[in-house]
């Protein structure tokens, strides 16, 4: 059973889309949808209303609908229960661990769980150091309103870490931020994988350690696939292990086609390969996910020249200068740099 990433899920533009046309393009079979609603009652505790159906693509069958009425303190028991009621209806079974793992409460505190939400709206998206900055302030606060909220120390390591791989702020004070927070939830859970998988990259990104990197991964597997698998692969490609890493950027692929990072690290270590087809249809599928972002269009324009195809890259330099006379000035700057830059090479 594999299910898609959340990243994917949130992503996707489904607007006007059948089932079919959704299933189709996420390649899945089954879709879990429904609607969630919060209501804070005056003098009663905030409640939520949950009602997800469970449907067969192929032919729009119903599966499986029910609807929930809990407080803040019971979602996470219903979000087992509806995750349950899935795998069973799917004709699967969950193992004694799997059923453990996913009955866990991460926190008690609604206000930490809010905190945190709002932190992972914005770490899984982030375009600016100023939303990273964001982020990590919402695991802080969560952290402050659940001081043993394990997974909001790990989180908010993570974007200290990538405050610093990112040279937005390389300051000795962020780094250590980086390895207090890590620490402290290997402190609050030495046996789970959130802290381990928070010291990876601490000394992937801090400290560019990468064997250390590695073993900490290592230590984290069975926790947050999407967060280890991508470091892991990140560091394969950085110790020249090309074809290791772009296989676990395909199988991160499969169940997130929809994240931007995975694709570009596709076209990239495609490029390294040489395998310019595959690195074309990785940027292609980046232009067709964010058509706006011109800096897409400014790689598929280095590939071009870099796989040999110079009047090719004459033909679209034409058409992203033209597209890039409608961008701020320092985009125009940046343009003609990069593209002198890659008449030169």
């Amino acid at each position: 059973l594999s299910v898609l990433s959340r990243t994917t899920a949130v992503n996707y533009e489904r607007a006007g889309k059948t089932l079919q046309q959704i299933a189709s393009d996420l390649g899945v079979d089954y879709v879990l949808e429904g609607s969630v609603r919060w209501e804070r009652r005056q003098g009663g505790p905030e409640r939520v209303r949950v009602t997800p159906q469970l449907v067969r693509a192929s032919d729009d069958t119903h599966i499986w609908g029910e609807s929930y009425d809990a407080t803040m303190e019971e979602v996470f028991r219903v979000q087992s229960e509806i995750a349950e009621q899935v795998v069973g209806r799917l004709g699967m079974q969950l193992l004694g661990d799997e059923r453990q793992a996913m009955r866990d409460v991460p926190t008690q505190n609604v206000e930490a769980y809010h905190a945190y939400h709002r932190g992972m709206a914005l770490f899984t998206d982030y375009q600016t150091e100023e939303e990273a900055q964001t982020a990590a302030r919402m695991f802080e606060l969560a952290i402050q309103h659940d001081p043993a909220f394990v997974q909001a120390h790990a989180r908010a390591s993570m974007i200290y870490s990538t405050l610093a791989h990112s040279e937005w702020d390389r300051s000795p004070a962020n780094i250590e931020r980086a390895k207090n927070a890590a620490e402290r939830a290997l402190e609050l859970d030495p046996d789970g994988p959130w802290g381990h998988a928070a010291m990876g990259y601490y000394h992937y990104w801090c400290l560019k350690e990468y064997e250390s990197a590695l073993a900490a991964f290592e230590r984290a597997k069975g926790g947050p696939d999407d967060v280890v698998k991508i470091g892991v692969a990140f560091i394969l490609r950085r110790l020249g292990r090309f074809e290791d890493a772009l296989a676990d950027f395909e199988e991160i692929h499969e169940l997130d086609p929809q994240n931007m990072d995975v694709v570009f690290n596709l076209f990239i270590t495609n490029t390294l390969l040489g395998r310019f087809e595959s690195a074309f249809n990785a940027i292609d599928r980046l232009i067709t996910l964010a058509p706006d972002r011109i800096e897409f269009r400014l790689q598929k324009l280095w590939l071009t020249l870099l796989s040999g195809d110079r009047r090719g890259a004459e033909m679209l330099a034409r058409t992203v200068e033209s597209e890039a006379d409608a961008t701020p000035a320092h985009e125009r700057h940046t343009f003609i740099a990069y593209y002198s830059w890659c008449l030169a090479q």
